[in-house]
């Protein structure tokens, strides 16, 4: 309790090893996010101390660091692996994995606090600052590449998803 300076609690078992980094869900004191050296985040229920539902899986070593976006919509997890990932909070699943690389551990990771912005930071000493706006994605992309995805590369980055055109002003992708 922070106004009195009373511990609440000592003892929130669930991960299999060291916790690493925590983030509080916003406009709430109720839901907690740990991540540990074992590569899983746990979400935690405060007013019962114990976790929600099952662990997030997807780095493949240990997670240095998470952060919820401002609105809770989404978790972003950078550890030892150079693995950048945006999860959906509402899912639980992965949205997009971003590989920087093994020799570039992310040790650090902050969301805007208003915006759709995130900033890593790494091992190496670079700083990075990601727009996660998807509207701004498309529009970016579309003046950087001049084209629509071809019918290959829609398979390849979007498995199972129906072909369709992202840049109006461009013709579709043989």
């Amino acid at each position: 309790d922070v106004e009195s300076g009373k511990m609440q609690n000592t003892s929130l078992s669930g991960h299999e090893s060291w916790v690493t980094s925590l983030a509080a869900f916003p406009a709430t004191d109720i839901v907690l996010a740990s991540a540990s050296t074992d590569g899983s985040i746990l979400f935690w229920d405060l007013t019962s101390n114990s976790t929600i539902g099952n662990p997030f899986l997807g780095n493949s070593s240990k997670i240095n660091s998470i952060d919820f976006s401002f609105d809770g919509k989404f978790l972003a997890s950078g550890g030892n692996d150079g693995q950048l990932i945006l999860w959906d909070v509402g899912t639980k699943q992965p949205i997009v994995s971003i590989p920087l690389g093994p020799n570039n551990s992310i040790s650090s990771i902050s969301f805007h606090p208003t915006k759709n912005e995130l900033i890593s930071a790494d091992a190496n000493g670079a700083l990075i600052r990601w727009n996660l706006d998807p509207v701004q994605w498309r529009s970016m992309t579309c003046q950087r590449v001049g084209r629509n995805f071809t019918q290959t590369e829609w398979a390849q980055y979007f498995p199972g998803e129906p072909y369709r055109i992202t840049c109006p002003q461009w013709p579709a992708g043989e």
